[in-house]
């Protein structure tokens, strides 16, 4: 071999280094060539956790290696990747997912919802239905005039997970019983009995089991205040406390004429003459607070300072006390709390989330079925919702298409979660279900 061609291979080592040697740093440092764009982009990651972990992952419909999650998939080239989870006893989740040039796309603790079908608890079919404060209790009435308790305890601190069904009293001989409100201890309930029209009061004591007829006067409401168990009343010729332990009315606020009332934080909260008005709890001088768009309207509670007033037609409307914010005026047939500030209400065909901190409710869908039930699921991220024949479950992670998950083929016309959202429990035409759904 000559000097010449030593030194050609030489220059060639030299120029084959200087070509590739950036080429590898690039390499290295995540850029690619992208075929489609024709040109070298920085490439992203995608990192994809689930619960329960273990899932199976796809990338526009292809099995990503040996990988399952907890996931950090690196060197993608931007743009956009059908992600879907996969495992054996679980529905999948599919979603489509952007990736950027040196950015991370976040599908962190996606929920993997188990498959399961639902346990019939009790052949009772439930006229109405009502949530304890620590959401550990839901009592039901049947179209017999019995008020059982269905323990729904998640387990999370150590109690039993639930599913008892125990009858504790009935009240009889009226053409409908209804399930008003728990008091905020949870330990009673009211009941209102209709007969002929007329509707009667009972206290049912979910310690001792048994009820009560709360006095012979034809009130026109009977409520708790809102932080304690001390009840009210409302009738023609004023406002009435009503002792516990003897149930007999004693004059509250004489002379208030009203069609609703509410007490909370020491003040009277009424509606008369379709104009919500306040006035300390005691006294006589009232101020007006607004005037309310629903036809014959109750006040439905308290939540943050926002008053909910609902009319018998299914308007509604959000008052501000502070008058701060502008009055939410909508239709709602169903209503659930996440926490103090963070609503969803539900008409025929629609499901709206409300975030008090924001200003107008946010439509997360509209269906073409009439929806019968709707709740938050614990976490926060789900709603669950009822047709007028499947239960679903839609996430509101809105990047790309919310997913929406069947999990059973029912009719649920009251729907709960217990607390750490493991377990559904629903009413059906077949009777008091749970279903498990993590």
């Amino acid at each position: 071999m000559t000097i010449i061609h030593r030194r050609l291979i030489y220059i060639s080592f030299i120029v084959i280094f200087l070509i590739s040697a950036p080429l590898i740093i690039l390499y290295t440092m995540g850029y690619r060539y992208n075929i489609g764009k024709g040109r070298v982009q920085k490439t992203g990651i995608i990192r994809v956790t689930s619960v329960p972990s273990g899932a199976d992952i796809y990338l526009n419909g292809t099995k990503y290696g040996l990988s399952q999650t907890p996931a950090r998939i690196e060197k993608l080239l931007p743009g956009d990747y059908e992600i879907k989870l996969s495992k054996d006893g679980f529905y999948d989740w599919q979603k489509k997912l952007p990736v950027y040039e040196n950015g991370t796309t976040f599908a962190e603790k996606v929920i993997l919802w188990k498959k399961s079908a639902a346990s019939v608890i009790s052949t009772t079919t439930a006229d109405s239905w009502l949530v304890s404060p620590d959401k550990n209790i839901v009592a039901i009435t049947d179209k017999l005039g019995s008020v059982s308790l269905l323990d729904i305890n998640s387990g999370i601190f150590g109690e039993t997970s639930g599913g008892s069904f125990e009858t504790i009293t009935s009240i009889s001989s009226y053409d409908d019983l209804k399930l008003s409100s728990f008091s905020p201890s949870g330990r009673y309930i009211i009941a209102e009995a209709v007969k002929g029209g007329k509707t009667a009061y009972y206290l049912i004591d979910t310690l001792s089991k048994n009820n009560k007829k709360i006095s012979s006067q034809d009130f026109i409401n009977v409520k708790w205040e809102a932080s304690s168990d001390n009840l009210y009343a409302l009738d023609k010729t004023g406002l009435w406390t009503i002792n516990l332990a003897s149930l007999k009315p004693q004059i509250s606020t004489k002379g208030l004429i009203a069609s609703d009332f509410y007490v909370s934080n020491k003040s009277l909260y009424f509606i008369a003459d379709g104009v919500l008005k306040r006035q300390a709890l005691g006294e006589n001088n009232s101020s007006a607070v607004e005037k309310l768009s629903c036809a014959d309207c109750r006040i439905y509670g308290i939540k943050s300072n926002r008053l909910i007033a609902l009319g018998a037609g299914g308007d509604m409307s959000i008052i501000d006390l502070n008058r701060q914010v502008k009055t939410i005026n909508a239709k709602a047939k169903n209503i659930d709390w996440l926490n103090p500030n963070s609503m969803i209400f539900s008409n025929d065909y629609e499901i709206f989330i409300y975030e008090f901190a924001k200003s107008d409710p946010e439509l997360i869908t509209r269906l073409g079925s009439p929806i019968t039930s709707a709740i938050w699921h614990p976490n926060g991220r789900h709603l669950i919702f009822s047709t007028d024949n499947k239960i679903k479950i839609i996430e509101l992670d809105n990047r790309e298409l919310r997913n929406i998950i069947e999990i059973n083929d029912s009719a649920a016309s009251f729907m709960t979660a217990d607390r750490a959202g493991n377990n559904l429990y629903f009413s059906s035409a077949s009777g008091i279900n749970k279903l498990n759904l993590q």
